[in-house]
Parts: C-alpha cells; structure tokens; sequence
C-alpha cells in the first residue's frame, strides 16, 4: 500500500484530483500521489519511498502478492 501520510514530517501525500474519465486507466484512483519512489535496477523494484516535503526516506514494506482480482 502507497503512504499518504509521511512518517516524518507528517505530510499529505496526495496529489491533485485525476479527472474522472480519466481514472480508469489508473486503476479508478481519485487522485495521484506527491510520494518519490526510490527505484532499485537490481531488483527491479521500487524499494523506497521519499517525501517531497522533507525527503525522509523509508523502507518499502512487501507483504504477501495479493491474489489475482483482489487488488
């Protein structure tokens, strides 16, 4: 799950309102994120989050992949 809170310094992390036909091509989210995602061409993933705000850094947490038409 993507932040909308940063742990640091407390800042909103979402981002301007997606217009509405639009959304579908983004899973149906209302709005986009302001979140960095530190990206790791190794393990081609991201692994990372960073605030724009303050440009805390923290771990990205992997759970278990959700089960397909769960999402």
């Amino acid at each position: 799950m993507i932040p909308a809170v940063c742990p640091a310094c407390h800042a909103d992390l979402c981002g301007s309102e997606i217009p509405p036909e639009h959304r579908e091509h983004f899973g149906g989210a209302t709005h986009g994120s302001r979140l960095i995602g530190i990206y790791d061409r190794d393990r081609d993933r991201t692994d990372a989050w960073r605030c724009p705000d303050c440009g805390a850094e923290w771990a990205r947490k992997y759970g278990p992949m959700p089960e397909e038409g769960t999402e």
